[in-house]
């Protein structure tokens, strides 16, 4: 029997798993990019 099959469904999977790991990383970065900008124009304001 060939393991072929089971060879690229292991693939896909842990090729998946890396690209939802990835993208939640950068959703995270953006996210407290944003809070910083924002913390940032608020200290700003307060200065102004």
């Amino acid at each position: 029997m060939s393991d072929l099959p089971i060879f690229l469904i292991e693939g896909i999977l842990v090729f998946g798993g890396a690209m939802a790991f990835a993208l939640w990383q950068i959703r995270d970065v953006n996210k407290r990019q944003e809070e910083r900008r924002r913390r940032e124009g608020e200290q700003a304001d307060a200065q102004d």
